[in-house]
């Protein structure tokens, strides 16, 4: 019986281990299940924690995207409000520099002008960080003359720069072209601010400009600016938070010179935005160089060509249009009366006497239904009508009437280009931005009001008879008469101003008769006419009348010779038949 008893025991604790075991397993799974359990509740409400920052998230970005709207809003505003009573300051300014002024009032009127041109600066870098910040800031590629640019600024700054007592220096490389593609305005906006730092650190001591040739291919240039001054210095420590925003150099920066510190990072964001690098050299108590180098692609070899005729062109126009300027209506419509006095009195000047008003939208498009106009200049912010909805309907009645556009210009405090291309996409042909000036009105008028039908530059009929006189029709005989008259020409008219000057006006008749039989040989139309007017009014011993007409003279007679270059050479890519 020993044996079984043995065997059950083995038996029993056979099982025994098995419960434990079976138990311990069982112990660890509901472990395993709990744990399990609480990674899933984990996970849930890692999921709930995600599911809640991605609605803030989109939360935050709508409203980041509302607040950036706003701000463009608030900003768009803020420039009108602010360009509005800026063009009457800056527009009366102007008006009483150009009147009889004691010494005294002539240098309290510049000194109102330089405060008010800062004071627009800073409104114009408010407005440009906001297009940068905003990734809305996009160049205007065209023609850059980069000693044009130079001396402009040089020009610009000449007042500030003799009342601190400094003198100015142009040094330019011969081997930058005369004729680059970019952006001209910010490159000019660039040295502007570059150069008026340098003044600002800077008393009776030396400045200097200058541009380097650093890199050329065939078909682009590398060209270095350089703003030297030979002011203060800067501290290397200071040298490396120049280019932030809202920095400027020394613990009293501001207070002692003025500014806000955006400048330098503005001219930063537009170097970048260029392809360009900046930067600069300076020692304190020594002076510094700031410099940026910009990648331009070379001009075509037509660029200056073309300036010249369309500079000959406009001047042309602008004589033109000036005979017949008492003859001319201009619409203002303009709710603000300041303004509206400030065009009234610029439209004057310019020799405008017909000038009617509309003070809001729907009265301006009254007006233009119910009188024909040259030309209307119309606010963009006014009551009942904005400027964009005036242009719509006036628009759409020329339509309904089978009525001629009407030139249409905005004067706006809104320079953004979406602001723009509504404005374009209504009707609207040009803009004019606040403030205004004489100089930048008299450009736009001369570029879009109707002149009267003028003679053609050239008589084509004339011209090909002379080609034809050549057996094989080509342009030989035509370039030996176009030689022969464009090396004589510039010296008779200086002539021919000579004597008008000098009151001889029986010796007018005689030079203003040669010249214009020559320019008749040839086919020189319009300034045939100009010679056969002087001509006549020399006859009639009216020799103060020829002013307009010789003003006009030399213009013509450069789109005159531009016009028989592009004649002949268009005849040489088309043989005769």
């Amino acid at each position: 019986m020993k044996e079984p008893t043995a065997e059950m025991a083995v038996l029993r604790r056979t099982v025994e281990q098995l419960t434990d075991e079976v138990l311990k397993s069982k112990a660890e799974e509901e472990k395993l299940l709990n744990e399990f359990s609480a990674m899933n509740n984990e996970l849930v409400n890692l999921q709930r924690q995600l599911a809640k920052s991605n609605a803030e998230l989109k939360r935050t970005k709508e409203e980041a995207i509302r607040a950036n709207d706003l701000k463009s809003t608030f900003l768009a505003v803020v420039s009108h409000e602010f360009r509005t009573p800026m063009n009457g300051i800056l527009g009366m300014i102007e008006m009483l520099a150009s009147s009889k002024l004691s010494p005294d009032q002539r240098q309290a009127i510049g000194v109102i002008r330089e405060s008010a041109s800062l004071l627009l600066n800073m409104i114009n870098n408010l407005l440009d960080i906001s297009k940068v910040e905003a990734g809305q800031m996009e160049l205007e590629i065209g023609n850059v003359r980069v000693q044009a640019i130079m001396s402009h600024v040089a020009q610009l700054l000449e007042p500030q720069i003799y009342q601190m007592g400094n003198q100015l220096s142009i040094e330019t490389d011969p081997g930058v072209a005369e004729h680059l593609e970019g952006d001209s305005a910010r490159i000019m906006q660039i040295l502007l601010n570059l150069l008026n730092n340098a003044n600002k650190f800077t008393s009776e001591g030396n400045l200097v400009v200058r541009t380097k040739l650093v890199e050329e291919t065939k078909d682009s240039q590398r060209v270095r600016f350089e703003v030297q001054d030979s002011g203060i210095g800067i501290s290397p420590e200071d040298q490396d938070k120049l280019f932030q925003p809202y920095v400027q150099a020394g613990e009293g920066g501001a207070s002692q010179y003025g500014g806000t510190g955006l400048g330098l990072w503005i001219c930063s964001s537009f170097v970048k935005l260029m392809q360009g690098e900046i930067g600069v050299v300076s020692e304190e108590g020594q002076g510094s160089t700031f410099w940026f180098e910009i990648p331009f692609r070379k001009a075509s070899g037509q660029a200056d060509k073309i300036e010249k005729h369309e500079n000959g062109e406009l001047t042309a126009r602008s004589e033109l249009l000036r005979e017949h300027i008492h003859s001319q209506v201009i619409l203002v419509a303009e709710d603000n009366r300041m303004n509206r006095q400030v065009v009234q009195l610029q439209l004057n000047h310019l020799g405008f006497q017909h000038i009617d008003f509309a003070e809001d939208g729907q009265a301006a498009v009254r007006a233009a239904s119910e009188r024909s106009y040259a030309c209307i200049l119309m606010d963009h912010h006014m009551p009942l009508l904005n400027g964009h909805d005036a242009t719509k309907a006036i628009r759409q009645w020329e339509v309904e009437n089978q009525q001629p556009p009407v030139t249409i210009i905005s004067l706006t405090g809104n320079v953004s280009e979406e602001d723009q291309a509504r404005g374009r996409e209504v009707g609207v042909n040009d803009y004019l931005t606040k403030p205004v000036t004489i100089e930048n009105l008299s450009e736009k008028l001369v570029k879009w009001l109707p002149v009267p039908e003028s003679e053609p530059i050239l008589d084509e009929d004339v011209i090909r008879e002379i080609m034809l006189l050549d057996e094989d029709g080509s342009t030989g005989l035509l370039e030996s008469l176009v030689e022969m008259y464009t090396s004589d020409t510039p010296a008779k008219i200086n002539k021919l101003k000579e004597l008008v000057a000098a009151g001889e006006a029986t010796k007018v008749v005689e030079a203003a008769h040669e010249l214009k039989s020559g320019s008749v040989s040839l086919g020189v139309g319009r300034l045939s006419k100009l010679l056969s007017d002087i001509e006549q009014l020399a006859r009639e011993n009216r020799l103060e009348n020829t002013q307009v007409k010789l003003s006009a003279l030399q213009s013509v007679y450069q789109a005159t010779c531009l016009e028989l270059e592009r004649y002949i050479h268009q005849s040489r890519l088309i043989p005769p038949c």
